[in-house]
């Protein structure tokens, strides 16, 4: 954004300010919230902490299968099979979460193609 009317210093506080902004992934998500763009994945980002359902849905899932294993009812091992993928999606997006917040763009490697 470019302000004619403002001094040399006042814009360059204005774009640091801008610059701290666009990297808010918190006020984004707010500000999408906002503009009606409201998926359920932001939703269960917003109440869910992303440990605690890790934690939850390999629990379910380890109960799950041993209660499969015992009984061998078709309804149980279904269960198991849709806990399983959900609890691989949680670990996938957890293990995103954590090389973006711990590797930095510039500290990521290049792929050895």
């Amino acid at each position: 954004m470019k302000a004619h009317h403002l001094n040399a210093r006042e814009q360059r506080l204005l774009e640091e300010t801008e610059r701290q902004l666009t990297g808010d992934r918190r006020l984004r998500w707010r500000l999408r919230l906002l503009g009606g763009a409201c998926r359920l994945r932001h939703v269960l980002a917003a109440v869910l902490p992303g440990r605690w359902v890790l934690a939850v849905a390999a629990l379910v899932s380890l109960v799950l299968l041993i209660t499969g294993i015992a009984t061998g009812s078709p309804g149980v091992i279904w269960a198991f099979a849709i806990c399983w993928l959900v609890t691989w999606g949680v670990v996938l997006r957890a293990a995103y979460r954590w090389a973006t917040t711990h590797l930095g763009s510039d500290d990521r490697r290049k792929p050895y193609v």
